[in-house]
């Protein structure tokens, strides 16, 4: 599990992905930025196994990036962890790489942050 909530843009979100060989279940969402999340299309086909989606921004998001890989959608983070974690097998990561504010759910990214980890803890 890998918490790059600070990725508040759609090149962080590019740039962390681009840093793992492993398969990748990535959590994309919050409350949108007019991210052009469509750009992600051929990198999500390379390292993304699945995407869960979340917050706000989770259908405008789905239809950006269209049938590329598998996409989860779930209202809350806590719900996109927990079915990160179902669906991961030794050797993937779960990244937490938003792409979006964290104002629809939390104050500020450091505690969308501090939530994902205690979350992450408690599984």
């Amino acid at each position: 599990f890998f918490d790059d909530s600070k990725g508040t843009n759609v090149g962080s979100v590019l740039r962390a992905l681009e840093t793992f060989t492993q398969p990748v279940i990535l959590l994309l969402g919050g409350r949108d930025k007019d991210g052009d999340f469509e750009t992600l299309q051929p990198v999500l086909a390379a390292k993304a196994k699945k995407i869960v989606l979340f917050g706000e921004a989770r259908e405008r998001i789905a239809s950006l990036i269209g049938q590329t890989v598998p996409v989860i959608k779930k209202t809350k983070l806590q719900e996109a962890v927990e079915v990160a974690y179902q669906e991961a097998v030794p050797g993937d990561v779960v990244l937490l790489s938003p792409g979006c504010a964290s104002f629809d759910e939390f104050v500020n990214y450091k505690e969308r942050g501090n939530f994902f980890r205690k979350v992450v803890e408690n599984l």
